[in-house]
């Protein structure tokens, strides 16, 4: 699954070639896996836009995923019901 991701571009690790797969998700790491998977991020020059997190989020933004989040700030861990508002809006 990490290298899927990896080819993707949703996830490039936390440095030293090291993932950290049990650490929390923050807010802006889970933006940036859905709007790259789900091919959100296509068409934008994110480093334009700032790059990352900031490119992300702005995509995220621009197609709603942010609808119905209750705290969404660069550093706070995803809780369960923002990951389901942030699932269920990028399947919408």
């Amino acid at each position: 699954y990490i290298q899927a991701c990896v080819e993707k571009g949703a996830i490039s690790g936390v440095g030293d070639n090291k993932f950290a797969p049990d650490n929390n998700v923050t807010c802006e790491q889970a933006m940036k896996i859905t709007t790259s998977v789900c091919g959100f991020t296509d068409g934008y020059n994110l480093e334009e836009l700032g790059g990352y997190p900031d490119a992300y989020t702005f995509v995220g933004k621009e197609n709603n995923l942010l609808s119905g989040f209750d705290n969404y700030a660069v550093g706070v861990p995803l809780t369960r019901i923002n990951a389901a508002v942030l699932f269920y809006n990028a399947a919408k």
